[in-house]
This record gives C-alpha cells, sequence and structure tokens, in this order.
C-alpha cells in the first residue's frame, strides 16, 4: 500500500483488534529517513547530485562518423579531431560556450577537403559529421554543362570555368544547368568550354504511405488511482480513495494479513 495509506489501515486494525505486520518498506520517504540520521551519508548524496549536475553541462567524448556510407578517404578522424580541438570543441568544453554553426564553418574552412560539417550533441558528447568533397575530373577538355543530378535548394555557387545559370537561394530541378558551357566573348562570339565548378545544394526526399482515414487506439495516459478495501470472507469493506475516470484499466493486488 502508498505510504499516506498506512495511517489509515493502521488506525483501523488496531480498533478492530486485527494483528498486522510489516514485512517490508521500500520508496523515497523510508530512504530520505535513512539518509538524514547520517550526516555524512546526506553531505554525500547531495554532493554526487551537485557532480552529476556540473559533468552534465561539460563534453566529455567527441566522436567523428563520416556522413555518407562510404566514408572519410583524404582525411582521418584524428585530423578532424584536431581542428576540432583548436576551435575549442573538446573533451571538458563547456556545452553552454559552444556555438554549433560557428564550429561547423570553421572546420570546413580550416579543411578545404570537406564539403559538409554537421555537429550533434547529445548529453555529453559530440558527434562531427563529415562529408568529403567529390572531384569529377573530365578525361578532355570537351565542352559541357554542370547540371544539376537532384532536386534541390542553392545554397552556395562557385564558378571555376564557365557562366552561372543559377543564383543561391533558387530551387532548380533536376537536369537544370547550373553553370553553362556556352561563353560569348565580346557578346558575339561564343566560346565552348567544360564547365566546372561547386555547387552546394539542399536537397530533400519524398515519400508515400497510405493510412486508414480513422484509427482508434487506446493509449495509456499515464495517470492512476488507487482504493483500498479490506475483504473479509466474501465481504469487501471501503477504506480509502476513489477512481475519478470513466474509462480506466483495473488491476487488482491482494495481501494477507498475519499469514504467509
Amino acid at each position: 500500500m502508498a505510504f499516506s495509506q498506512y495511517k489509515a489501515f493502521r488506525q483501523w486494525a488496531l480498533q478492530e483488534g486485527y494483528p498486522y505486520r510489516i514485512l517490508d518498506k521500500q520508496g523515497w520517504p523510508f530512504l530520505w529517513r535513512r539518509i538524514k540520521r547520517s550526516r555524512p551519508l546526506l553531505l554525500g548524496f547531495l554532493s554526487l547530485l551537485a557532480l552529476l549536475y556540473i559533468f552534465s553541462a561539460f563534453i566529455w567524448t567527441v566522436e567523428v562518423k563520416p556522413g555518407e556510407p562510404s566514408g572519410l578517404k583524404s582525411l582521418t578522424p584524428e585530423e578532424i579531431l584536431s581542428v576540432a580541438r583548436q576551435e575549442g570543441l573538446k573533451p571538458g568544453a563547456l556545452k553552454t560556450t559552444l556555438r554549433l554553426r560557428e564550429l561547423e564553418e570553421a572546420i570546413e574552412t580550416r579543411l578545404p577537403q570537406l564539403a559538409w560539417v554537421g555537429i550533434e550533441v547529445k548529453g555529453s558528447k559530440a558527434e562531427i559529421y563529415a562529408v568529403e568533397r567529390r572531384d569529377w575530373p573530365l578525361q578532355d577538355e570537351t565542352p559541357a554543362h554542370l547540371v544539376a543530378a537532384k532536386d534541390g535548394l542553392i545554397k552556395e555557387m562557385l564558378v571555376i570555368k564557365g557562366q552561372a545559370r543559377v543564383k543561391p537561394g533558387e530551387v532548380v530541378k533536376k537536369g537544370d544547368v547550373l553553370i553553362s558551357g556556352l561563353l560569348l566573348e565580346d557578346k558575339s562570339i561564343p566560346l565552348l568550354v567544360s564547365a566546372q565548378g561547386v555547387v552546394k545544394a539542399r536537397v530533400w526526399y519524398e515519400g508515400e504511405k497510405t493510412v486508414e482515414k480513422k484509427l482508434k487506439e487506446k493509449i495509456p495516459t499515464g495517470r492512476e488511482a488507487k482504493v483500498l478495501f479490506l475483504k473479509i470472507g466474501s465481504r469487501s469493506v471501503f477504506l480509502k480513495g476513489r477512481v475519478p475516470f470513466t474509462c480506466y484499466q483495473e488491476h487488482i493486488r491482494s495481501y494477507s494479513l498475519g499469514g504467509d
């Protein structure tokens, strides 16, 4: 029974002359009583809570995870960790002082081999997701356009050779020309080149799923109420409690008094 119900039960048992004995005591009230009796134990308990709070405010583990299945090729996790450590992301760093977006940009700047860096903090652990740049060398200087491989939103663009056809902030579709290989010199003489450059875009994926229009499901809310009865033979005597719910699941627990 709950600790709050024991007083009513004890008073009823004494009035009716029923013997009883307590088999076990569990829960926070009894634990707190034992802690209060021992000052060193209380201080140790409070110190433990303080240490847990302090430790949870720091980063204790930093791990590098490749952002794609092929993994890292030109860089090692140790090189990325070294740069991250120099920028302030290291074991012992205070989480509230970290500016994740600034750290991501700093790592990308320090390591030009990376095309994208993402940092995620999970508890006291920081995970660095890194994606390397892909080079698509052409075998010759055959005139060609640089086109979009997927639908996306242009974020950054660097033209090495050719003429830009889109700007950051524009939405493109698969197959759209990003950098044209057609140049017009003096606005009259056409020049064909092999377009080259770096284009970063945010891409998205769509999926479909069929669901029913209506779905009924009983989901427990976690709320509970307790009612205490004393059963003597076939007769039940109400002691305490009330059920304020109209829809609920009932669980009955029975305990014998004065017996095994």
